[in-house]
């Protein structure tokens, strides 16, 4: 059964990136690195699916240094390890909540990349 606390935040974040793409109008290829893991993100939080679990957190660490190299050419002094991290010790401690925050962090940091193109 999947997890309603992830599912939700999932949801939220990807209607927040919704509205940063369509207010900030990024390059499409950025757009569908952003399109590509929030539906992998989604469809993880929503099935229960070993594969896609495994794609979605693939993904999701191809993914910081993809976003750390963006954000750094945009001089933001802001980093994605700090959103891995909190998803790391929810995991390990068991907390969605902790995990849930890792999701908003990493919206904030893209809305920030978003801004700043």
């Amino acid at each position: 059964m999947a997890n309603t606390t992830l599912q939700r935040s999932t949801f939220i974040c990807y209607l927040i990136h919704l509205l940063g793409i369509a207010i900030f109008n990024p390059p499409i290829l950025y757009t569908c690195h952003l399109l590509t893991g929030l539906s992998l993100s989604l469809a993880n939080h929503t099935l229960t699916s070993e594969p896609v679990k495994w794609l979605d957190r693939t993904y999701m660490a191809i993914s910081i240094p993809i976003t750390y190299y963006i954000a750094s050419l945009h001089l933001l002094k802001v980093s994605p390890i700090l959103p891995a991290l909190f998803y790391i010790v929810g995991r390990y401690k068991g907390s969605v909540i902790i995990h849930s925050y890792s999701h908003y962090m990493l919206t904030g940091i893209h809305l920030l990349i978003l801004y700043y193109q």
